[in-house]
């Protein structure tokens, strides 16, 4: 390919001419246009993102993966129930129950029976046991007393249902766990009775 800067061959005999000849000098038959030499690449600059576009990224991804880790923990979005109603946080505790809790419980039901304690709970998961649809839950609630005696502590069961994608708490089943155990569980009045009875 000839550039207009170099010699060319005429395609009609193949003398040599000019890069700048319009009429071959030995069969006088015009030369087409030399070929222009194909045009250069621009650098293009690298634009910076600003930090605020920078810090706003951060913070969704952060964001992203707490939320993420509540829907997709039974014991993340457990104990975040556990902490918003002892925050007194009405609305994400309500938002953390299942749908058939929300229909049996009130929001006002949460406002009355939200922790006031002085001292913060300590709250350790010993088992998560899945199920069909849900999970079970056994964590040990450690409260520091006020009076400055020895902390007590207490083993506590609590069910999770898996509802749309996100894990919220059971709030149905495990009151129905609850006195099912004050009945019949290990140390229940009716397995006491029938034992005493018995002897």
């Amino acid at each position: 390919m000839a550039s207009p800067d170099r010699p060319r061959a005429c395609p009609n005999c193949g003398t040599e001419v000019a890069s700048t000849d319009r009429v071959c000098w030995r069969c006088y038959r015009p030369l087409p246009p030399p070929t222009p030499p194909p045009p250069q690449p621009k650098h293009r600059r690298r634009r910076r993102l600003p930090t605020s576009v920078l810090f706003t990224a951060v913070l969704a991804v952060a964001l992203g993966g707490y939320f993420w880790h509540v829907r997709s923990s039974p014991t993340g979005a457990l104990l975040a129930y556990l902490r918003a109603e002892e925050a007194g946080d009405v609305r994400t505790a309500y938002r953390l129950l299942s749908l058939r809790s929300r229909m049996m419980i009130n929001p006002e039901d949460l406002t009355v029976t939200g922790r006031k304690s002085a001292t913060t709970p300590i709250y350790v998961v010993r088992s998560v046991e899945r199920e069909h649809g849900g999970a079970k839950v056994t964590l040990d609630v450690t409260v520091a007393e006020p009076s400055g005696a020895a902390p007590g502590t207490s083993t506590v069961c609590m069910y999770m249902a898996h509802e749309g994608g996100a894990w919220r708490v059971d709030m149905v089943r495990t009151s129905q766990a609850q006195a099912n155990n004050v009945m019949i569980g290990e140390h229940g009045w009716l397995r006491l009775w029938l034992g005493g009875g018995r002897k």
